[in-house]
């Protein structure tokens, strides 16, 4: 009896081994690699885009409202009223922004989905 009760248990436990586990599930980086790029070199705020020097964001921007500096990676970021610039290596690698400000394609904090999508793809 004690035999056929550790079969069963061995059995549920397999069962959920394999079953729970699925060998073919997809990767994360199977998402990435499958998605569509969408090119956002003309992107900017304010005359400001991704590779902007930190010189241009001060002349566009004035005096940073914060500056937080990190040291792994190293790198600044600039905090105004409304948007926030990462910086690395004297260049803007990042920004977002709130509803204070818009995309190029005239997007902002609190459009639907629907119509990123239209304007991005």
């Amino acid at each position: 009896m004690k035999t056929q009760f550790e079969i069963v248990i061995f059995s549920l436990f397999m069962f959920l081994v394999l079953f729970g586990c699925d060998p073919l599930a997809k990767d994360t980086m199977d998402f990435y690699q499958n998605t569509k790029s969408t090119d956002l070199s003309d992107e900017s705020v304010n005359s400001i885009t991704i590779n902007s020097r930190e010189g241009e964001v001060t002349t566009t921007f004035g005096k940073p409202y914060e500056v937080e500096e990190v040291a792994n990676p190293e790198s600044k970021y600039f905090n105004y009223n409304g948007i926030e610039f990462r910086i690395v290596d004297d260049k803007v690698v990042r920004y977002y922004f709130n509803s204070t400000y818009e995309t190029a394609k005239q997007l902002k904090v609190g459009d639907t989905k629907d119509k990123v999508i239209a304007a991005y793809g």
